[in-house]
């Protein structure tokens, strides 16, 4: 989660809050191959429509909130969040199993 401050003259203007992920290139592309077995998680498939290849080494990155910043859109922009980072769990463990990979 990111704040945006626009300014303008000599004060601020607007300020926005948004909600943005980055995923590694092979998470990405594994999971987009085998997307059918996601299509019932919301956040997984804005992942992968929002989501841009931004130079090899930065993977894609998709931004899934923006809005201007009060007390509601912090609160709105927590939730989402929050279901970000499930979802790149649930991606990151589908990436380990796939591959066979025991992390613990």
């Amino acid at each position: 989660m990111t704040f945006e401050t626009r300014i303008l003259d000599e004060k601020i203007s607007r300020i926005f809050i948004k909600v943005y992920v980055s995923i590694n290139p092979l998470t990405f592309e594994l999971i987009r191959k085998n997307k059918k077995q996601f299509k019932n998680d919301k956040r997984i498939m804005d992942i992968l429509e929002y989501g841009e290849l931004r130079y090899e080494e930065l993977g894609y990155e998709a931004q899934l909130f923006r809005a201007p910043y009060d007390n509601e859109t912090l609160e709105i922009a927590n939730k989402i969040l929050g279901e970000v980072e499930e979802a790149v769990i649930k991606m990151h463990k589908f990436v380990r199993d796939y591959f066979d990979i025991n992390t613990n």
